[in-house]
């Protein structure tokens, strides 16, 4: 399998090959009820990481937690991320 390349916050690198060891790990994704955001959501719960997605509009984001599969690596959390609030 391909190496998939990545731009991170002006860094370039690659995530390595499936088969590959990795540590499991926690990924937060915001905006995750739709389009981009649900299928990064998606990949990470393929590689079996745990996922939290978020999104501003809870019904939307329920869908999308069901079409996902929900599940034990699965959470989300409705609400503006820039609220200090939607955290507590």
């Amino acid at each position: 399998m391909p190496e998939i390349r990545y731009r991170f916050f002006g860094k370039k690198g690659s995530l390595p090959a499936k088969n590959k060891i990795m540590k499991k790990q926690t990924v937060i994704i915001t905006g995750a009820s739709s389009g981009i955001g649900k299928e990064v959501a998606r990949y990470f719960l393929e590689k079996g990481d745990n996922v939290v997605i978020n999104s501003a509009t809870k019904k939307k984001l329920e869908e999308a937690f069901e079409e996902l599969g929900g599940g034990p690596d699965l959470a989300m959390v409705a609400g503006d991320v820039s609220q200090k609030q939607t955290g507590e």
